[in-house]
């Protein structure tokens, strides 16, 4: 291993571990962990349709049955709109996923899709 992949793999670790410390002591933090059996529920009652939810590794989306969403969010103020931010995600991801709403890379929309928009 050349020094500079050695030197870049000390440095994203270090800074990995402080930003986990960072989020792991934030009182307004939302984990998906602790309000996965909710999301569950909710997203099942919603669509209709078994849900799973999963851990997302960037925002998130929904794939056949699965929905992958954020491991933790703590982008607002508090903890009760942060939580409401995966009530909300939920939703979409429902409504999104029944109106067939999935864009993939390079995709081209037919004119009839649009305009049914």
């Amino acid at each position: 291993m050349d020094l500079d992949e050695l030197l870049f793999g000390k440095f994203s670790k270090y800074f990995k571990k402080r930003n986990k410390k960072k989020i792991l002591l934030d009182n307004n933090a939302v984990f998906l962990k602790d309000v996965r059996p909710r999301l569950t529920i909710l997203a099942r009652a919603i669509s209709g349709k078994a849900i799973e939810i999963f851990p997302a590794e960037r925002e998130g989306g929904y794939k056949n049955n699965n929905f992958f969403l954020p491991i933790y969010f703590n982008e607002l103020s508090s903890k009760e709109q942060n939580l409401s931010f995966y009530f909300f995600r939920i939703l979409f991801l429902s409504v999104q996923s029944e109106m067939n709403i999935n864009l993939i890379a390079d995709e081209v929309f037919p004119e009839e899709k649009i305009n049914k928009f």
